[in-house]
């Protein structure tokens, strides 16, 4: 418990000191390129399609899930143009509790779990093998803190969840070397 205490201490610390020109002057972590004109709307189009077929069941009584949309404009049915940049990615089904008053909010603040939670991902893989709690820190720091999510993290957030995964993935292998649990 201490170490995630001090994990999400320095975390959010180095989150704040990395992105906090965009606090100072008031800007969204939305790219003016592909974050604004491609991330973003499909965010929100998500939400409100996932709760169109929450009302669809629930209050409706109709299993019916919109299929296609011709003011989405990419030439495809839904579920095919969404598949790249929300459907698939468990973060993204949060965007049902986001309207359009508060969605870029929360587009913001999944950004900054994304990159919390590959930290941990990261820290949990280093578990596995007794590495010294200080040094994971370090390593799960310099791992969520790289060029690479630096960039990638405002550009396109979901390319933040390769990093969950793949500790994940090969913790999972580790287990099965192991001949431990094969759940994960």
């Amino acid at each position: 418990r201490l170490y995630f205490f001090i994990y999400t201490f320095f975390m959010v610390l180095m989150f704040f000191i990395m992105y906090s020109i965009f606090f100072l002057i008031f800007k969204s972590f939305i790219w003016q390129a592909d974050g604004l004109q491609q991330h973003y709307i499909a965010f929100r189009y998500y939400g409100a399609w996932l709760r169109t077929c929450i009302s669809n069941i629930f209050v409706n009584h109709s299993f019916e899930i919109p299929m296609w949309d011709f003011s989405i404009g990419q030439g495809a049915d839904i579920i095919s143009t969404l598949h790249y940049y929300v459907i698939g990615d468990p973060i993204s089904l949060l965007s049902v509790f986001a309207g359009k008053n508060n969605s870029e909010l929360l587009y913001n603040i999944l950004i900054f779990l994304r990159m919390y939670l590959a930290g941990l991902a990261f820290s949990l893989f280093c578990f596995k093998f007794d590495f010294n709690k200080k040094g994971i820190l370090i390593g799960a720091l310099s791992y969520i803190f790289c060029g690479y999510t630096i960039i990638a993290a405002i550009r396109h957030p979901y390319f933040i969840n390769p990093m969950i995964y793949l500790p994940l993935i090969l913790l999972g292998a580790e287990k099965i070397l192991r001949a431990e649990k094969p759940y994960l």
